[in-house]
């Protein structure tokens, strides 16, 4: 099986810490790391995002953009012009993966025209209306039918 090149693009807005934990996570990888491109587009961060992309050493291809504060999908479509991988995936700056999720992912996409999403729960509140609880029984049907 031919491996694929993955390109993980990751939209910031002054979330420092959280991103460089996901960056050295995404390091643990149990993919071979010439094949990794991480692309992160700092949308309008004043904190100190940009001087930690700039001195942060990856054992994968690590390329950054900044643009003014133009919002989270702007941010992954820029993203998205960057990647060099044949497989794109988007991961939000507080998401701390498992260290074979690009390894699933390639697999995944072993197959043509293939789109992958993951699964997110929907959080309702401590004491939900119908309407809440409705809604996430659906929900939960519809991802347990495509398992």
């Amino acid at each position: 099986m031919e491996q694929l090149s993955i390109t993980v693009i990751i939209p910031t807005h002054n979330r420092r810490d959280s991103l460089e934990e996901l960056l050295v996570t995404l390091g643990r990888q149990k993919y071979p790391m010439h094949l990794v491109d991480v692309v992160v587009v700092a949308d309008g961060c004043v904190d100190t995002t940009i001087s930690m992309l700039k001195s942060f050493k990856a054992s994968y291809h690590l390329q950054f953009a900044e643009q003014p504060g133009s919002g989270p999908a702007t941010a992954r479509n820029k993203g998205a012009s960057m990647a060099r991988g044949k497989v794109l995936l988007f991961l939000d700056d507080d998401i701390i993966p498992s260290d074979g999720l690009l390894a699933a992912h390639a697999k995944a996409h072993s197959n043509e025209n293939t789109v992958v999403i993951g699964y997110l729960p929907i959080m309702i509140s401590k004491n939900p209306n119908f309407l809440a609880i409705q809604t996430r029984s659906w929900w939960e049907n519809l991802y347990y039918k495509m398992q």
